[in-house]
């Protein structure tokens, strides 16, 4: 899908509406635990951008389900009805946190939410919260068309930015977004040094040929090891990098420069990450068979606990889906290599990458669903390219254990006539940009070793 129909996404902010005869509320934040980090602080209490909501609406979010799920919160407590409001778009609350807003969300004093990082960069895994987890079960897109819905049902004005969103690709399934369309587009409406443009910019004109493309955000404590950042590892590390998403039509320069202490503090977070650590039994004996498998067939790519080459690798010889090698905007990456998100030109920018950065496979049995887009569930089937699913869903939020990743229903191809909610639920590996397909090299091993290699993984 083209880029050029999605201009008025980053129009006005979304708007905070008290409902008519509601008392008012304590709009002071409570604190987080005293030994929470600063960074993970700034995330839980620093508005970076405008879009977001209060928790009125949120908890009334329910009103516009439909079919049993619909009927199933009508008869709910409060309580139930918000745990089945975080299960539905994949949000968690954390307990760390001294607040039952969900991770997702910064509150402050005005008593509004604004979505924050962690919507894509934490998630729960096994059963356990594992923040810089790429987000493995948010539903972006679902949650802004539920809101958008309710303040329509409400008879409530939409700003230009919620109607943009609620047709924008946001995201194609639970667990992924539409990153790259977000930066390019923010960025299309600015000069170098951040303020407005008045007229179209070299990436504006480019817009009518950008592409959007779903995207599984890789996880956050592989930074530390990195010298580069992204998929391609197009741009060098720098605090200011991520400071590309708190862009927005009615944001000044000033206001996005300012933020600029608190993303420091973020990124030492970030930069603080360890991978989780596998916990369930490991068979030492295959593991060790695995490890030397390993060396042979995986290191050369993604490295090893103790050296990590941070390989670039062509699309054509990897194999997986080119979409978003091939989408992003020549223009995008030049208007980043002269921007102050840069240092004007201080921090490396390469124009023209040809791939995908293999990454390290720290915390990997956590990361699923696997590949750039999030179109294969275990690590089995990463080591089975001929069994990979054409179609799936998760089961739940359970873990395969012996598979090593999302616990599915598998199908040839999507089940049809289903709730616009249950349908989004299905990864379909045969839509644009999301093919299940490449990264062929573990068919070249016999069963007994991908089941040592799949065994050695599990202690990464």
């Amino acid at each position: 899908m083209k880029i050029l129909s999605l201009l008025t996404i980053t129009a006005a902010s979304l708007g905070l509406v008290r409902h008519e005869g509601e008392a008012p509320r304590d709009t002071t934040p409570p604190a987080p635990r005293a030994d929470v980090h600063p960074g993970l602080k700034a995330l839980y209490g620093t508005p970076l951008q405008d879009f977001g909501l209060d928790a009125a609406l949120f908890d009334e979010l329910w009103r516009v389900w439909t079919g049993p799920a619909r009927r199933a919160a009508a008869r709910a407590s409060a309580a139930g009805r918000r745990a089945m409001t975080l299960e539905r778009y994949g949000l968690f609350v954390d307990p760390e946190r001294g607040s039952e807003v969900p991770a997702a969300f910064a509150e402050h004093g005005d008593g509004r939410w604004t979505l924050n990082c962690l919507g894509c960069h934490s998630g729960q895994v096994d059963g356990a919260i594992v923040h810089g987890l790429g987000g493995n079960a948010f539903d972006f897109q679902l949650f802004v068309r539920d809101l958008v819905a309710l303040r329509g049902r409400r008879g409530l004005p939409l700003s230009m930015q919620e109607l943009g969103m609620a047709v924008f690709p946001l995201g194609g399934a639970p667990g992924v977004t539409n990153a790259q369309g977000f930066s390019v587009v923010l960025a299309a409406f600015r000069h170098g040094d951040l303020s407005f443009s008045d007229e179209p910019t070299p990436l504006g004109r480019e817009l009518a040929r950008a592409e959007v493309a779903d995207l599984d955000a890789p996880p956050l404590w592989h930074l530390s090891r990195r010298s580069r950042l992204y998929l391609d590892g197009y741009v060098a590390k720098d605090p200011r990098v991520p400071m590309q998403f708190s862009l927005g039509l009615e944001i000044e320069p000033a206001r996005v420069m300012a933020l600029e202490p608190a993303y420091r503090e973020i990124w030492r977070w970030m930069e603080s990450l360890e991978p989780p650590a596998w916990p369930h039994a490991v068979d030492d004996g295959r593991a060790e068979m695995g490890e030397a498998i390993y060396g042979r067939a995986c290191a050369r790519c993604h490295g090893t606990p103790g050296h990590y080459p941070e390989k670039r690798v062509p699309v054509d010889v990897v194999g997986t889906d080119a979409l978003r090698a091939s989408s992003m905007p020549r223009a995008f990456r030049a208007f980043m290599a002269e921007s102050w998100l840069t240092r004007f030109g201080e921090v490396d920018v390469e124009l023209d990458p040809d791939g995908y950065v293999a990454p390290p496979l720290d915390g990997i049995w956590a990361s699923a669903p696997y590949f750039h887009n999030g179109s294969v569930p275990t690590l089995w089937h990463v080591l089975h390219p001929d069994d990979r699913p054409a179609a799936w869903r998760r089961v739940g939020g359970d873990y395969d254990v012996e598979r090593v990743g999302l616990a599915i229903e598998e199908r040839d191809q999507p089940p049809r006539g289903l709730d616009p909610a249950e349908q989004r639920a299905w990864v379909d590996t045969a839509r644009e940009g999301r093919s299940a397909g490449g990264h062929r090299f573990p068919g070249r091993l016999t069963e007994e070793e991908r089941g040592a290699l799949l065994e050695y993984l599990k202690t990464l």
